[in-house]
């Protein structure tokens, strides 16, 4: 995601501490791991991930920052004793390749895909500067490092390759090579270096047999509260990927802003109606998607754990309990941004990630009796979580700030109720209907509607007629054709609007194949996990996107299989959005998944 970049300004936030040179803290032995990591393994993983979340390899720096974290991690990688290969794709964005050679050469390889890019700096930071790799406490007390890239995704490649090291140092050389591909591009599609690469080097990955990338981790119990009493962490590894294609939606004929958000709005109302009466789409068959409910079944627990367990094909589970609770894939869209202007073209960029504040600028047409019962009217209609502000020329604007959003910022629409354009609009439709009441709906007009990603001149948005703007993350299951979803999308909208593919047909070029809970790679992860984590911590499985690479790469062998898992915990602030970190224990705890899973999937039966 293309995002302008905001710095923390000095002394602002919560810092809580300044990192300390060595964290206390060490990983716990764990019964089944054959060469459990001591205290030096545990300060190379920080200090490494802290040099790499310290390069800002952001829209605004992307190929210098991309070329720094890949000599940082290849300075790392030839210090241990490891193969590097460096190289360069598309306008000289460097392609990194680190090998641990195997055994037996003969045998496919475990290519571990990460990337050097991160996404812009959205929104208010208040953990911490976004490339400082500070280690402050959270609020849930944990000790976590922050900064773009933490979580997705430098500090797993850190992982990967102190995991590397430790194997070689060890002796604990597994007989299939380990590979850890550093792509650039990743968040903007994949185009300029794993696309780029297999369509013009696919000798580099002819040897793969097995794909470990970024796509789901490990979900933090705060997340999963809303759907059970969860008591710990659980772990979430993907069993297949599908499509995410950017689009924008935009009103074709210029209308005056009222009508034109009252059209939109509409839109989006038919989109996720559109979405609930879709068919589910099952975990490639129907014993996969049973087994998936019986594991978050018994996760959950309760009257929830058993309507999940017994009746999970049922179109009262799969839509009444929330979808967040389905392991199923679907098609799904996420809104990423809206905006009003009369620049026809807009300034789109491609989406991925949620916004987390919005705002409508309203014009009272009233006296100024009316206008003062219309203010109080509007914050008691709109609720606490708004902010309701008088501006210049009479207008009020009603806006949802950060630091009351409590969505996600990267994902699918399971929690479109709580996304930042739904709750204003929902908030806005409550305040018509207020002023209804009082005969004074009529008075009141929409003037200017934006989130804090919107890339568009204010002063353009004061002029009528204008064109609504709405971003949208499309995600199509694995089999289905994103073709056909796009033209029903068409049909249900109407003529009314245009799309714009933002990503290009490369999109729609992915290729991917599901997985099986049975498969030699999904057992040795929930294997991994069992030994790292404890014998009794739970695995859930289910779909999720994966990384935009390893869509490209699938298609070079019919043979090969992936499966998307980072081992490191998902808090709330999520891999996109302001304050990314992770946790400490999840940064060592996750490098000895790393080096586990590294041996287990690198036995020659597996």
């Amino acid at each position: 995601m293309l995002l302008s970049t905001q710095k923390l300004a000095p002394g602002r936030g919560r810092l809580q501490h300044r990192p300390q040179p060595i964290v206390s803290r060490q990983a716990s032995q764990t019964e089944g791991l054959s060469s459990a990591p001591g205290p030096a393994w545990n300060q190379e993983v920080i200090d490494l991930t802290r040099r790499l979340v310290q390069i800002d390899s952001g829209p605004e720096n992307r190929i210098p920052g991309e070329t720094a974290v890949a000599n940082t991690a290849a300075e790392y990688a030839r210090k241990a004793g490891l193969e590097v290969s460096q190289t360069t794709t598309i306008n000289e964005r460097p392609m990194l390749v680190v090998t641990l050679q195997g055994k037996d050469p003969t045998l496919g390889s475990v290519g571990f895909v990460h990337h050097s890019d991160v996404v812009g700096i959205e929104g208010e930071w208040e953990l911490g500067d976004p490339f400082s790799g500070d280690i402050v406490d959270d609020d849930k007390g944990r000790q976590v490092m922050v900064g773009r890239g933490t979580i997705d995704t430098k500090g797993p490649a850190a992982q990967a390759l102190v995991a590397m090291k430790h194997l070689k140092e060890s002796g604990k050389i597994p007989d299939r090579s380990i590979q850890l591909f550093l792509f650039p591009d990743e968040e903007t599609g994949g185009a300029q270096g794993a696309k780029y690469l297999a369509d013009h080097h696919p000798e580099m990955f002819q040897n793969v047999k097995y794909w470990v990338v970024e796509g789901s981790g490990i979900m933090s119990k705060e997340s999963l509260a809303s759907v059970g009493d969860i008591k710990s962490d659980v772990p979430y590894v993907a069993m297949a990927q599908k499509y995410s294609i950017p689009i924008q939606m935009v009103l074709k004929e210029p209308a005056d802003p009222d009508k034109a958000i009252g059209k939109t709005m509409e839109a989006m109302e038919k989109l996720d109606e559109y979405v609930e009466d879709r068919d589910w789409t099952f975990l490639g068959d129907k014993d996969e998607t049973a087994e998936s409910f019986q594991r978050f079944g018994d996760t959950i627990g309760g009257f929830k754990g058993w309507m999940l367990r017994n009746f999970w094909w049922t179109g009262f589970v799969q839509k009444r309990m929330g979808p967040e609770l389905s392991a199923t894939n679907r098609t799904d869209m996420a809104q990423t941004d809206f905006y009003l202007s009369s620049n026809a073209a807009g300034s789109p960029d491609a989406s991925n990630t949620k916004p987390s504040s919005t705002t409508v600028v309203l014009n009272f047409e009233m006296d100024l009796e009316d206008r003062e019962r219309a203010l109080k009217l509007t914050r008691k209609a709109a609720g606490e979580d708004f902010e309701v502000k008088e501006l210049e020329d009479g207008l009020v604007s009603l806006s949802l700030p950060q630091k009351n959003y409590d969505g996600t910022h990267h994902g699918s629409i399971a929690d479109r109720d709580r996304d930042a354009i739904n709750r204003t609009n929902r908030a806005l439709e409550k305040v018509r209907h207020k002023l209804w009441f009082r005969g004074l709906a009529d008075q009141m007009k929409v003037v200017d509607y934006f989130t804090n990603k919107s890339k568009h001149d204010p002063n353009e948005d004061k002029k009528t007629p204008v064109r609504a703007h709405l971003t949208l993350d499309l995600r199509v299951a694995a089999d289905e054709s994103p073709e056909e979803i796009l033209k029903q999308i068409k049909e249900v909208v109407g003529d009314g609007f245009e799309f714009k593919e933002l990503d290009g047909p490369e999109a729609k070029q992915a290729f991917v194949r599901r997985l099986s809970h049975q498969d030699p790679l999904f057992l040795a992860a929930e294997g991994a996990i069992h030994d790292v984590y404890g014998s009794q911590t739970p695995v859930l499985f289910g779909n999720t996107t994966a990384s935009n690479d390893v869509r490209h790469l699938m298609k070079l062998k019919e043979d090969c299989q992936a499966l998307t898992f980072v081992p490191v915990l998902y808090t709330e602030h999520g891999a996109h959005g302001p304050d990314e970190s992770v946790t400490i224990d999840s940064l060592l705890k996750g490098t000895e998944w790393t080096a586990r899973f590294m041996e287990l999937v690198g036995a020659k039966n597996s």
